[in-house]
């Protein structure tokens, strides 16, 4: 694809990463959201930089003005367009050649710059939530043309499914030879299991995700083992006593509860076409953790039934309570598999070298 040594630029909008940019060399922090990058950055024959764009207030003149913009198509979309990353950022937009999007708002903001002709590099687009979020404005005709004009001034989209594609074509019309399966994968740097710790009576679930299911899980958990919710999500727990809520925890410490529970449970609302609880589900199982895992089609495309991890029907609760229970009355059992087979998943084909190998084949023309 290139025969120079391009620019490339990647763009953030996450306060995930913070740590990890930090100190790009140190293996303190996780780099699972920073998609191959640190990788990328130690190769020298790819010229590459980053920014990591800061969430917060709307507290800029740009950021006033162009909210009015962004409200309503947020309120439709249930996502955001932040157009002022182009004005905040013009200068190191403008001097690369290829710029690298890994989040749908970011992506949007801008390709609608691109459209613009403020952008002149090629734009690489990792499209996480766009294919699910379209069922809430499927029917709004107008808002589905702007959307498919803006994907039209990609270069490359990304997504994180086969299954994902497929909306992307019908609805948006992109080319199918523009689109490309992008695998997220885990740090094994850092999430790995450890020696000498022994595991707990207790569930662990973690994440923030727009489609995750608390209610559910909290309803059918046993009344006898403990849960940990590691969450930012409001949850109303009221009346369970072995149900503890915590969050802003540090990295090390949410590692030590994948090493040490005996089933993370990741719950979500039917989905068709988002990867939701992807990483925490890849995390989990590199720290040899069994999990249990909201049915849906991006996840079966990464995980096997009963061999790498465990599924139940989403907001079936009676079905939920059953897979737990089921997991925990064989808990040696579900740990060998936990260890062997969903590790060597893992190890084989989800992991940060995995994705910036990836990112290295585009470059190269080879993908």
């Amino acid at each position: 694809m290139f025969l120079n040594n391009p620019k490339i630029l990647f763009i953030y909008r996450s306060s995930l990463i913070v740590d990890a940019l930090k100190d790009i060399s140190s293996s303190q922090h996780p780099k699972d959201f920073l998609y191959g990058l640190d990788r990328l950055l130690s190769q020298k024959d790819l010229n590459v930089d980053w920014i990591n764009i800061k969430k917060g207030k709307r507290d800029t003149l740009a950021r006033k003005l162009f909210y009015f913009i962004e409200k309503p198509f947020s309120l439709f979309t249930k996502l955001g367009m932040p157009l002022e990353i182009y004005f905040e950022n013009k200068k190191k937009i403008r001097e690369s050649e290829v710029i690298i999007c890994v989040n749908d708002a970011i992506s949007l903001s801008l390709l609608f710059a691109k459209m613009l002709g403020l952008v002149k590099g090629r734009v690489f687009i990792l499209i996480q939530s766009l294919p699910e979020r379209l069922k809430y404005f499927r029917r709004n005709k107008p808002l589905i043309f702007f959307i498919q004009r803006l994907l039209s001034k990609a270069d490359l989209v990304l997504t994180l499914s086969d299954c994902a594609k497929r909306p992307l074509v019908t609805t948006f019309k992109v080319p199918a030879k523009k689109l490309l399966s992008f695998y997220f994968g885990a740090d094994l740097n850092y999430w790995k299991a450890a020696s000498g710790i022994k595991r707990k009576d207790f569930i662990l679930s973690v994440g923030n995700d727009f489609n995750r299911d608390y209610e559910t899980l909290v309803r059918t958990a046993p009344p006898d083992r403990r849960l940990v919710i590691v969450t930012k999500k409001k949850i109303d727990f009221r009346g369970k006593k072995n149900i503890r809520v915590v969050s802003d925890i540090p990295d090390r410490f949410l590692r030590h509860l994948y090493r040490s529970c005996s089933l993370v449970v990741i719950p979500s609302v039917k989905i068709k076409r988002e990867s939701s609880g992807l990483s925490c589900a890849l995390q989990a199982m590199a720290c040899g953790a069994p999990v249990l895992l909201s049915d849906s089609p991006p996840m079966r495309e990464y995980f096997k039934e009963d061999k790498h991890v465990f599924f139940y029907r989403p907001e079936d609760a009676e079905d939920l309570k059953n897979k737990i229970v089921m997991v925990l009355s064989d808990p040696v059992s579900c740990a060998s598999k936990a260890q062997t087979e969903a590790q060597g998943l893992i190890f084989r084909k989800f992991t940060t070298r995995r994705m910036a190998g990836t990112w290295h084949d585009i470059f190269k023309g080879k993908s």
